[in-house]
């Protein structure tokens, strides 16, 4: 099987210094995203003075993030990264976090489904010996997998997660037969690798005009996975639970109306869910 050495792949950096890199061909450093306060200024992205062709990410506020990026590896499946390799030029114990990168690489089922895996750096299992550089697929598969940038990705119901068959404890090798490709690849020529298909998109949103258009893909289904109020009650009422929590919805009428049946209900916050969490936990009290 063919074996990519990453030279590069994705570096997010956190506030508190500058980080220089040498930029291999391919490669482009760019803004992730801006400081969280006002006024939203971005991180300077510049050349350096610590070697030739070398760029300097500054980063002085908080929400700020850089990286580098490439489309090389388009149409290469997860498991073929044989080694990613990473060169600090800065003094990482006066400049930026002591951490490894970050790496985000958008990956794609080939049907449709887009979305971001990602490493978690700061876990014990990226120690000090190896937070700079993966040496081995058979290093990187035993990794924790974290996704990223598609419905469900923080629920454990997105495509990933059905894909895998695991809610939890996701690691690189229950993706390693994923292709890498952002969504902007789709209809592109690697595409055609999979060979003459359709593909659509089953989802209560395709009931909105446009919709189908704006996903790019071949046939949109109006056909929704969640259950209307009678279905969730019935479902609710199966379980014989006594305490039932609401993440998202309408958390402030279900947990209202469960309280009246004499259930004992509530909201359990979620980023998914945030306002009607706020709204049931002001009618509670």
């Amino acid at each position: 099987m063919k074996k990519l050495a990453l030279s590069l792949l994705m570096l997010a950096v956190l506030a508190g210094g500058a980080l220089a890199q040498t930029v291999d061909p391919g490669w482009a450093a760019f803004v992730i995203r801006a400081a969280t306060a006002a006024p939203y200024n971005q991180p300077a992205i510049q050349g350096s003075l610590a070697a030739p062709g070398a760029v300097e990410f500054i980063i002085t506020e908080g929400g700020q993030k850089a990286g580098l990026g490439t489309n090389q590896i388009n149409g290469a499946k997860v498991s073929q990264i044989a080694s990613l390799h990473v060169d600090r030029l800065d003094n990482v114990a006066t400049s930026g976090s002591a951490w490894g990168p970050y790496f985000n690489i958008w990956v794609t089922d080939g049907a449709g489904h887009y979305a971001v895996i990602a490493n978690e750096p700061s876990n014990p299992e990226w120690n000090a010996s190896n937070r700079w550089d993966i040496t081995s697929w058979d290093m990187l598969k035993t990794k924790t997998c974290k996704v990223f940038e598609t419905p469900g990705w923080n629920t454990g119901l997105s495509w990933v997660h059905v894909y895998t068959g695991k809610m939890t404890g996701l690691v690189f090798e229950d993706v390693a037969n994923l292709v890498i490709a952002p969504p902007s690849a789709a209809g592109s020529t690697w595409l055609k690798r999979f060979g003459e298909h359709s593909d659509a998109f089953a989802s209560g949103w395709m009931q909105i005009r446009g919709n189908r258009r704006r996903r790019g893909v071949d046939q949109g289904f109006a056909l929704s996975d969640h259950a209307d109020w009678p279905g969730l009650l019935s479902a609710i009422r199966a379980t014989g639970a006594e305490r039932v929590y609401a993440t998202h919805g309408a958390v402030g009428a279900l947990t209202r109306h469960l309280r009246e049946t004499g259930l004992d209900a509530g909201a359990l916050h979620t980023e998914d869910g945030e306002e009607e969490a706020e709204s049931a936990t002001s009618e509670a009290a």
